[in-house]
């Protein structure tokens, strides 16, 4: 660390002078040591809240998109299911699936769609 002049022939002069100087010094490098501190837990701070902020936003983006992809799969899933009822009542319609089992089981399993 670079003193200023007044400080360098301060150190030069007599032992009382010297102490003193040596005194300002040390708590000058103390209250710089304290500010170093105080601003790096201030920067750890706000490195913590960006990260949260940036995990929320994360969690936020990943919770949507399982949704998306749930309301995709169930809508999947229920075409598949509207389409094997039209599939048996087509077929229930030109004669091809007469059979009273075949018809109570599709009742059974589509009943909710009719």
């Amino acid at each position: 660390m670079t003193h200023p002049t007044a400080v360098k022939t301060a150190l030069l002069a007599d032992e009382g002078t010297r102490a003193a100087a040596r005194e300002a010094l040390e708590e000058f490098e103390a209250r710089q040591a304290a500010v170093d501190a105080a601003d790096r837990a201030a920067a750890a701070e706000v490195t913590r809240q960006r990260q949260s902020e940036y995990d929320s936003e994360y969690d936020d983006a990943v919770r949507a998109e399982r949704e998306s992809l749930a309301a995709q799969a169930r809508a999947a899933r229920d075409g598949t299911d509207a389409e094997a009822a039209i599939t048996a009542v087509r077929d229930l319609a030109t004669g091809s699936a007469l059979d009273d089992a075949a018809l109570a089981k599709f009742l059974d399993e589509n009943g909710k769609l009719l």
